[in-house]
């Protein structure tokens, strides 16, 4: 798993830096296997109502965490992304967010038992957490592409 904060000077503020979050995604963007709510994946849903006959919480939970955990043995952090989608899907984004909602209230209410909290998240929010725990930065020197920037590193043509 690649893990990677570059810092790169900003070409519009000479001395100001920008950071470009490099990674490779584990599952590229799509969900975990099994885990695909939308109208061509036949995933069962999750069913958290005790007592009912197709109840399967623990037991796709337990998935969801075993994927996770391999997962996280590939990333620098204890910060990771589960990516959930894929192209061309949430055509049916109720379905999704239905079950991807009972996925974050049953693991985050057993926390006990899988110490691990899961939430909705943002690339922003993951930069902020990656870049907080020890993310790999580098820093770039960047030929600047404006004239008022160190004129004499300008790249000239032949």
């Amino acid at each position: 798993m690649i893990q990677l904060c570059l810092q790169v000077p900003n070409q519009k503020a000479c001395q100001a830096y920008v950071y470009v979050v490099l990674g490779v995604l584990y599952n590229e963007y799509g969900p975990p296997l099994g885990f695909c709510w939308d109208l061509p994946c036949n995933d069962e849903p999750l069913v958290d109502r005790e007592g009912v006959p197709d109840y399967n919480m623990e037991e796709r939970v337990q998935e969801f965490v075993q994927f996770v955990r391999e997962q996280s043995g590939y990333y620098l952090t204890n910060h990771i992304l589960v990516t959930m989608g894929e192209d061309f899907q949430y055509q049916a984004a109720h379905s999704w967010f239905m079950n991807i909602d009972k996925l974050i209230r049953y693991i985050n209410s057993h926390q006990e038992k899988y110490n691990i909290n899961i939430f909705y998240s943002t690339p922003g929010v993951t930069f902020i957490l990656w870049h907080s725990n020890y993310l790999l930065t580098l820093s770039l020197r960047l030929l600047p592409q404006s004239p008022d920037c160190h004129p004499d590193l300008l790249a000239r043509e032949v």
